[in-house]
């Protein structure tokens, strides 16, 4: 089963973590839930995920990000989006473009 939450970053840029069950997750899908614990307080900065695909599922630790993610990733204008995929295989996706965010916010 795959699991997921939300990046977040307060005024002074520190990065947390909320929303951790996300709305719906499921073998081969999590969706993120966005809602803010306090909008004031928190900005959204990305969401992460995990790939726990095993032989089972016809695949190994160490995938990246499927079509989906970057598709989702894309559209939704998230600065960073992380994927877990085994114990020591994690990748991440920054978004040049919004990157300002993150350097501002620090």
């Amino acid at each position: 089963m795959e699991r997921g939450g939300t990046v977040v970053a307060d005024a002074q840029g520190r990065l947390s973590i909320q929303n951790t069950r996300g709305l719906l997750a499921s073998k081969g899908e999590v969706n993120p839930d966005l809602t803010l614990k306090d909008p004031k307080k928190f900005s959204i900065v990305g969401v992460f995920h995990t790939h726990p695909y095993d032989r089972s599922e016809e695949s190994y630790n160490g995938v990246s990000f499927s079509g989906g993610d970057l598709a989702y990733l894309i559209l939704n204008r998230h600065t960073i989006m992380l994927v877990q995929s085994g114990p020591r295989c994690l990748h991440s996706f920054v978004r040049l473009d919004r990157l300002h965010m993150l350097i501002t916010l620090s």
